[in-house]
């Protein structure tokens, strides 16, 4: 079967079981980021926030998730791709854990830019550069697109997913009668059990994952002679 037919196949072909761990990770925290990119701000409105301390903490997630996600790009080559999956799920869990208990300004803001949570309810996030250059390395390159293309519509499909779940805390309020805060509070101890689900699924990625870069023992072995006998110049200041 060829690369133009297999649209429908739920996973290309030749794709290996970290595939399906790092696709099944990408819509337990595309769904995480949908619903929590709606209630961020209603949750930070009804603990009485102003609207320019809510703009602060949203500000923060960005530039935190900016800032995080560049760290990570220039230093991701030098680690394990596993283990920085793992402590990317872990910082998840812990933004959840530290949204749902925290109701102070200070304590939020250090959370929301350190954490992971992001209001764009896109894939704008540590996790996104490291699976993508895991997912370089679990397929064969002409399913490279097609794998990529999955990828997407995962993370489309689960992130609208948990836009239409932030109705969560109102269905609560209604059938229930508990507190709206007590209501959106749950739903972040939702997004950091989703972080822990995360974790668990990046646990068992193999070795397969990582990038091995071996530079070759004689780089300039064919050019050497020429390399040597390039002339020098005298550089002459200009008058």
């Amino acid at each position: 079967m060829t690369a133009g037919h297999e649209w429908w196949r739920l996973m290309p072909q030749g794709a290996s079981s970290d595939a399906i761990r790092v696709l099944a990770a990408r819509a337990v925290r595309a769904f995480g980021d949908g619903f929590v990119a709606l209630l961020l701000p209603i949750y930070l409105l009804d603990l009485c926030f102003s609207a320019f301390a809510i703009g602060v903490i949203v500000c923060g997630t960005l530039i935190g998730t900016a800032l995080l996600t560049l760290w990570v790009g220039m230093i991701a080559n030098r680690y394990s791709r596993r283990r920085l999956l793992l402590a990317a799920g872990l910082l998840m869990a812990a933004t959840g854990a530290g949204f749902a208990v925290s109701t102070g300004f200070w304590p939020l803001l250090v959370i929301a830019i350190v954490g992971t949570i992001n209001p764009t309810a896109g894939d704008a996030s540590v996790f996104s550069p490291v699976e993508q250059t895991v997912l370089t390395h679990i397929v064969d390159p002409r399913r490279r697109t097609a794998l990529f293309a999955r990828y997407s519509v995962v993370g489309s499909v689960a992130g609208a997913l948990g836009i239409l779940a932030a109705a969560g805390p109102d269905l609560a309020v209604s059938w229930t009668g508990c507190a709206p805060a007590a209501a959106m509070q749950a739903m972040f101890g939702l997004y950091a059990v989703l972080g822990i689900i995360s974790l668990l699924l990046y646990r068992p990625l193999t070795p397969a994952i990582e990038a091995n870069y071996e530079a070759p023992p004689a780089p300039l072995n064919q050019s050497r002679r020429l390399v040597r006998t390039l002339p020098s110049f005298e550089r002459k200041p200009l008058i």
